[in-house]
């Protein structure tokens, strides 16, 4: 629970405070950015490969809000590939974002004899956002495939 905040209580607040909206960018809208992917390798120096540097996804909508964000894993970290994606109500704030992570979908070609694979987004947990009339978030709620996992709400 929240109780008398003073600061404004937006997305960025749920991220410093309670480690949510990881990978959130500075800013969620950005006109120069409209209908745009930008990837972004950690190490700019290093091979564009997996096995070797890890990047960050930033997909943008033709309002130039973020849509979507995508972390690529990180082979020599041991680290999985996840994302999310976010949706607006007409006020152009988050009202959903829905967590997946990305998993290896093996398809054979021809005879079976060559092998490859993509990656397939299954759906993980999902957050809600509830605003008041002001456009501060009073409540979080964070669901998971096993039920609710997380309930934060403006105490007044």
């Amino acid at each position: 629970m929240i109780a008398n905040p003073n600061s404004e209580i937006n997305v960025y607040f749920f991220k410093k405070h309670f480690a949510q909206f990881y990978g959130l960018p500075n800013k969620l809208t950005n006109e120069k950015l409209k209908n745009q992917e930008i990837t972004e390798w950690k190490f700019e120096d290093r091979p564009k490969e997996l096995s070797e540097n890890w990047s960050e996804t930033f997909k943008y909508d033709p309002n130039g809000n973020l849509i979507e964000y995508k972390y690529s894993g990180c082979t020599f970290c041991s680290q999985f590939p996840w994302g999310y994606k976010l949706f607006y109500n007409k006020n152009n704030d988050i009202v959903e974002q829905q967590i997946y992570y990305l998993r290896q979908k093996n398809i054979s070609e021809g005879n079976g004899l060559k092998l490859k694979f993509e990656l397939q987004e299954v759906m993980d947990r999902k957050v809600m956002l509830t605003y008041d009339k002001n456009r501060n978030i009073v409540k979080l709620k964070k669901v998971g495939t096993n039920g609710l996992e997380e309930l934060i709400e403006l105490v007044e």
